[in-house]
Parts: structure tokens; sequence; C-alpha cells
């Protein structure tokens, strides 16, 4: 029977963790083209003055 919880518990963690990564990755991506968009926002303000 404490096999089984073990079991249940480790596939919990497992799937909460992959769940984390996921998000993080996502978390980013959106990083990521939120900085692109302020570069070009920039860049753009840069050569208009």
């Amino acid at each position: 029977m404490n096999n089984t919880i073990l079991k249940n518990y480790f596939r919990l963690i497992k799937g909460f963790t992959e769940q984390r990564l996921e998000q993080r990755e996502w978390l980013w991506s959106s990083t990521e083209s939120l900085l692109i968009d302020w570069c070009v926002m920039n860049l753009e303000a840069d050569h208009d003055t």
C-alpha cells in the first residue's frame, strides 16, 4: 500500500515539474517578444529624432 502512495506522489511531482517547465518556456518566450518589441520601438524613436 505504501508503495502505491509513493508512486502516485512521484507521478504528481513529475507532472507538476513538467507543467512548471512549460510555464517557464512560455514566460520566457513572451518576455523575449516583449524585449524585441521594446528594442524595435526604441530604434524607431531614435530614428525619428
